[in-house]
């Protein structure tokens, strides 16, 4: 690991260590939406500070060239956590195995931090709902068949603007319940056909509110998400004999044809 991480300070052994690596990753990957649409560039290292967006003229008659480049700067997501000295000795006694529940609730605090700077961004980035350029149409009533008509209709959208890469759907947990209901006299769920429509995949997040979807086309050209120092665990130091650690990670995300990305809201 890189001595920014300090873990060689740290009172934990190897096989601790690749405890605590291994649990915030599955807690983490488990929660994370975002990386579930979007590609990764990267990892790219601590030492990236920006990261190029390029976007592209489609029009050109010579080819498919760069229009415009613009760089953005990674973000630093973190939440730390402690682990109690006692704990630490009695997960090495063999009573009882090393209490890492503080480490789980970080890394679940990481992940709903990084999908909320994707989709909803930051005082001094755009995310995906209001990333300038992308196109939106209204939501109607998803307590009746209006969920199936709004996404087609961002389907469209994409489809008019010249956009044919696959789509994925995200919606809020809300949304995503109230399309659990049966679809006109098919017998089927309104799930079922929407899913049919978006073979990237349908995903929800409590980032979105009820009131939000969006429909975006994936694949690197359209959008991805940049990777400095991909989700990692660092020691920080002692605090009245307990261990203070960190969860980090810095990213950066790149919408490179906003009319690849349809919102749809109230």
């Amino acid at each position: 690991m890189s001595d920014y991480l300090l873990r060689e300070n740290a009172p934990l052994t190897e096989q601790e260590w690749a405890k605590v690596d291994e649990l915030v990753t599955t807690v983490a990957s488990r929660l994370l939406v975002g990386r579930r649409v979007l590609p990764l560039f990267g990892p790219l290292g601590a030492g990236v500070q920006t990261v190029p967006v390029d976007t592209f003229d489609l029009a050109s008659e010579e080819g498919i060239r760069r229009s415009g480049r613009v760089f953005v700067v990674p973000r630093m997501i973190a939440r730390e956590f402690i682990l109690g000295w006692q704990d630490i000795e009695t997960g090495r006694s063999g009573v009882l195995p090393l209490e890492l529940s503080p480490a789980a609730a970080a890394a679940s605090a990481c992940a709903l931090a990084e999908d909320t700077l994707i989709f909803r961004g930051d005082a001094e980035s755009d995310g995906i709902l209001n990333a300038e350029g992308c196109l939106g149409t209204k939501m109607s009533d998803w307590a009746t068949e209006g969920a199936f008509n709004d996404i087609l209709a961002a389907v469209q959208k994409l489809q008019e603007n010249g956009i044919t890469e696959k789509p994925a759907l995200v919606v809020s947990p809300a949304g995503y319940a109230l399309m659990q209901k049966p679809f006109g006299n098919t017998g089927a769920l309104e799930l079922a056909f929407i899913r049919e429509l978006m073979p990237a995949g349908v995903f929800q997040t409590p980032v979105l509110k009820p009131s939000e979807a969006v429909v975006i086309a994936t694949g690197p050209q359209n959008a991805d998400l940049a990777i400095g120092v991909d989700l990692s665990v660092g020691y920080v130091d002692q605090v009245d004999m307990d261990h203070r650690f960190r969860v980090l990670e810095t990213l950066a995300l790149r919408v490179k044809r906003p009319q690849a990305i349809c919102t749809i809201t109230r």
